[in-house]
């Protein structure tokens, strides 16, 4: 016979162990931040001259968001953290580019920060709610 209190802990084992899995949107961060790799990838040589920095930040950028992507865990505390930290600010860069970008003619370049801003607003979202699961087990 088992006891009540083995029961009893193996219920809420479980219980946790769903609450985590419900709250966990890495899968989620992982792709947006491999499109956004991708798209700043494929942009930064076109619009070089637009780009406010150095060409060089924007390839340390893709490859920060391609090792995150694939670092990317829900045993991994500190990756959680980092996605989060990472999709803030990217939000806060493609953010501020697609202000900066408007106020002169919408074009390709705006349309293209216009799309990474709108997958950082969905990364900071995912991770953050990745984060506070991971918080809260």
């Amino acid at each position: 016979m088992i006891p009540e209190e083995k029961i009893e802990n193996i219920r809420v084992h479980s219980q946790i162990k769903e609450l985590k899995e419900m709250h966990y949107y890495g899968d989620n961060v992982r792709m947006l931040f491999l499109v956004m790799s991708l798209v700043v990838l494929v942009m930064t040589p076109f619009f070089k001259d637009q780009i406010p920095s150095p060409s060089f930040f924007s390839i340390f950028g893709v490859l920060v968001l391609s090792m995150l992507a694939g670092l990317t865990s829900p045993k991994a505390r500190l990756i959680i953290f980092f996605n989060f930290f990472v999709s803030l600010s990217a939000l806060l860069v493609f953010g501020y580019e697609l202000i900066v970008s408007y106020q002169k003619t919408p074009d390709l370049y705006f349309f293209s920060n216009l799309a990474l801003s709108i997958m950082s607003v969905f990364a900071v979202y995912f991770s953050s709610k990745t984060l506070r699961g991971n918080i809260l087990k």
